[in-house]
């Protein structure tokens, strides 16, 4: 059996353990821990860029582009290097 809680630290309490020993009697268990601040941050970012119409647009755009290999800037190391002045 697998079940997800999703709580804040603060809500955790002695009914919330009881209620866990309570489901799953004696059976070994695994607790894992995550801070969901930092795992929705990537789609925070992305929710934010894709709020705006025209910035929505280009992103798909250039998905799109890039799916179709269309409107595509390609270079050798060489010329990246000539660019840095590395060359």
């Amino acid at each position: 059996m697998e079940s997800k809680y999703q709580l804040k630290a603060s809500e955790l309490n002695r009914e919330f353990i009881d209620a866990i020993k309570l489901l799953y009697g004696d059976n070994q268990i695994s607790i894992s821990i995550t801070d969901i601040v930092q795992q929705t941050s990537t789609n925070d970012e992305t929710n934010y860029l894709l709020s705006n119409t025209a910035n929505r647009d280009l992103l798909l755009n250039s998905i799109n582009d890039i799916q179709s290999n269309k409107n595509l800037i390609t270079k050798t190391i060489e010329e990246l290097k000539q660019m840095t002045g590395d060359a």
